[in-house]
């Protein structure tokens, strides 16, 4: 360091430096929130098939249900929104049996009613 101050190369350093610091620590920071956003929308996501396991179960010989039918019913809440994009949560669940366990399995898809019922 200099009597009289910090030189050029010193300070263009330290500026480099905290410049460096600063875009790790934002891709840190940007990365936990899209996780976060992700962890929020499968809790969602299983919220919703615990909801329509409910729902088979009072009515065992339907193959899916539509979330927009479980907010209708008043089992969820009527807006369900994704946090990853801000859009209303929509799509539907199916009810897929496996013959080799004679059990269900629940999977969401997000399709319109025309292609869940294929």
């Amino acid at each position: 360091m200099n009597k009289k101050g910090y030189t050029l190369v010193e300070i263009i350093v330290s500026f480099s430096l905290i410049v460096l610091i600063m875009g790790l620590v934002y891709q840190m920071f940007t990365k936990e929130i899209a996780n976060s956003k992700k962890n929020a929308y499968d809790r969602q996501i299983s919220t919703i098939i615990s909801v329509a396991k409910d729902y088979h179960l009072q009515n065992p010989d339907t193959t899916f249900v539509m979330v927009d039918d479980l907010k209708g019913l008043g089992l969820i809440d009527n807006e369900i929104v994704d946090p990853r994009n801000g859009t209303n949560i929509t799509g539907c669940v199916k009810f897929i049996k496996d013959a080799y366990y004679n059990q269900y399995k629940y999977e969401y898809f997000n399709v319109s009613k025309d292609e869940c019922q294929k």
